[in-house]
């Protein structure tokens, strides 16, 4: 009986000892699947407008996103903030992911956005109008701000008007089990509308 349990305990050492080094030869078998590039980035794009700071540090590769501003919004301007998020759409026309790497992907989008160069234009032409309008009815203008506001308001009533539509191709990488954007200038610009 002692020598069974002997050869038993022996087996087991063999094979604790065995198996570690014979390890490396069987293949790495992973049940998590990440999902794929289209989702992230629909998501990155989701967590921008929701201005959802730690979740779009969380999907981005190579920048930190902040929101951080040490200027109070007046209320106009909030409402163009608001208008900046609820314009921002995107849809993924293709998605390649590289023969040569795996973990790198390419995908041609459409985002759409509020141009900020239409609305700021329309602004203009809308608060000179007024101006000359007002002088032209004799009365002292003592505060632009408070035409700018009100005409900046009054085009935000229908901001659909100064959307647009644009072509990009972005890259993303997956790193740590997560699709991830890489951002480049020409995609944040176009984010915030400057493109």
């Amino acid at each position: 009986m002692g020598k069974v349990i002997k050869n038993a305990a022996a087996s087991l050492l063999a094979f604790a000892i065995i198996i570690p080094l014979a390890g490396c030869e069987l293949p790495a078998i992973s049940l998590y699947e990440p999902e794929n590039p289209a989702e992230s980035l629909s998501e990155t794009i989701d967590a921008i407008n929701r201005c959802d700071e730690k979740r779009i540090n969380e999907l981005l590769y190579n920048c930190i996103w902040s929101d951080d501003t040490d200027v109070e919004l007046s209320e106009s301007d909030q409402m163009l903030a608001d208008a900046l998020a609820q314009s921002r759409g995107i849809v993924i026309k293709q998605q390649t992911i590289s023969e040569d790497n795996d973990r790198q992907a390419e995908l041609s989008v459409s985002l759409t956005v509020l141009d900020m160069s239409a609305f700021e234009e329309a602004l203009t032409k809308a608060v000179e109008a007024d101006v000359k309008q007002q002088m032209y009815e004799g009365m002292e203008i003592t505060d632009t701000n408070a035409i700018i506001d009100q005409n900046k308001q009054k085009l935000l009533e229908h901001p659909g008007q100064f959307y647009k539509t644009s072509d990009y191709s972005v890259q993303m990488i997956l790193s740590k089990g997560q699709w991830h954007l890489v951002m480049t200038d020409d995609f944040y610009d176009a984010l915030l509308g400057q493109n």
